[in-house]
């Protein structure tokens, strides 16, 4: 018994000697590597700095390995015939993008990207803006259109010899860069040598001259114009709600590109253009035929029937005459007539314009006998409950 406990205990030692020596070992071919001269081992507790590997010389070591490696997987792994490894990425040059071939046979399967030729962004109209002098100028002033109208004016003024249609077309290339669907078209209209007028996106009015862009109006469209002189009249309409508004304004020039508005229709309530049209009818700018509908036109007790958008209405018409840097409406009545009144003065004699006027003298306690045939009409309109103020008509149908 105590042989064998003798044994196990020689054993025991035996294998933590052998242990032992081991860890020196390991220890010692650790030292060697970060000090590899024994000058350089630090004694113990020594407060010298502990060296480092050189980084450039470790770097070059780095690099001879790693050609080494390469090399030695080109000749496990020679290329193709077609000079493509097996996943491969050509660089694209100006000339082709890159492609991508998976499985190295030279001939792209489906999921392959295929070279394209040519500059894939060579349609893009940012591209040809960019590149072109014009097409830059006008994204920088892209949404301020009033930098934008400052554009068109020097590009009209340098391109003068074009006739309208073509600058309206190439205007309109431009815009459509910077601008959305629901923009409108540019429209160009030559006025004189050096003068143009142009409607452009919102929807505004300009004056251009010199290449300065003067601003005038808002409008939907432009109906006529007349110059004389330094003085202009401007005829254009908005299209609200459906409905036709013609409008009008004399402008006169201050300075070269800058003209000024005179004269607009403001307050005149006799001035009626709904759904209809105003015309220049005298010598140049001397008179103006305005005509237009009772749409929209009455209020409150004067209002006898509700004229829809679509039902018959009465249809008024005037003379406007220039006095001075002002027009003037010709009538016969005097000045103290009411506004009803000179209405009716502009108003046609349609048998739906008789009736509505009757109705609405008589509900308001005023002579209407000049529109009565008889007293039997008048019995008639009671009878109907016609004079009811508090009542409201749609006419349907005029016959």
């Amino acid at each position: 018994m105590r042989y064998r406990f003798m044994r196990a205990v020689g054993a025991l030692l035996l294998l933590i000697v052998m242990l032992a020596m081991t860890g020196c070992a390991v220890a010692d071919r650790l030292t060697e590597v970060l000090y590899p001269t024994p000058d350089a081992v630090p004694p113990v507790n020594s407060e010298a700095p502990v060296p480092y590997p050189d980084p450039v010389t470790q770097d070059q070591d780095a690099d001879q390995t790693l050609n080494q490696e390469q090399e030695a997987l080109d000749e496990a792994y020679p290329a193709p015939a077609s000079g493509r490894a097996g996943v491969a990425a050509e660089i694209p040059t100006s000339e082709e993008t890159a492609a991508i071939v998976a499985d190295g046979d030279g001939e792209p399967e489906e999921g392959d990207v295929e070279p394209q030729e040519g500059d894939p962004y060579a349609d893009s109209p940012w591209t040809e803006a960019v590149e072109d002098e014009w097409g830059a100028q006008f994204m920088q002033g892209a949404k301020d259109w009033d930098t934008t109208a400052t554009v068109v004016a020097h590009y009209v003024d340098e391109h003068a010899h074009l006739d309208d249609e073509t600058l309206s077309q190439q205007l309109g290339q431009y815009l459509a860069l910077i601008g959305d669907e629901e923009m409108i078209e540019p429209q160009v209209r030559r006025l004189s040598d050096d003068l143009f007028l142009a409607h452009l996106p919102p929807r505004s009015l300009y004056l251009l001259e010199g290449g300065e862009a003067g601003f005038l109006v808002d409008g939907d469209r432009v109906l006529d114009i007349c110059i004389e002189g330094d003085e202009l009249g401007l005829i254009f309409a908005s299209d609200s709600t459906g409905s036709v508004q013609p409008a009008f304004v004399l402008l006169r020039r201050a300075e070269k590109g800058i003209w000024q508005p005179v004269w607009m229709p403001v307050g005149h309530r006799d001035w009626v253009t709904t759904d209809g049209e105003i015309r220049f009818t005298g010598a140049g700018l001397n008179e103006l035929a305005v005509s237009g509908t009772s749409f929209g036109l009455d209020e409150g007790i004067d209002r006898v029937f509700d004229e829809c958008q679509f039902c018959p209405h009465r249809h008024l018409s005037a003379t406007w005459r220039r006095l001075g840097d002002t027009y003037v409406r010709q009538t016969a009545l005097t000045d103290d007539a009411s506004l009803y009144e000179r209405y009716w003065e502009m108003t046609e004699r349609t048998p739906y314009a008789v009736l509505y006027e009757s109705l609405r003298r008589l509900r308001q306690g005023l002579a209407a006998d000049e529109h009565l045939a008889n007293d039997q009409v008048l019995r008639q309109i009671r009878s109907l409950e016609l004079l009811d103020i508090e009542r409201r008509f749609t006419v349907v149908e005029e016959t």
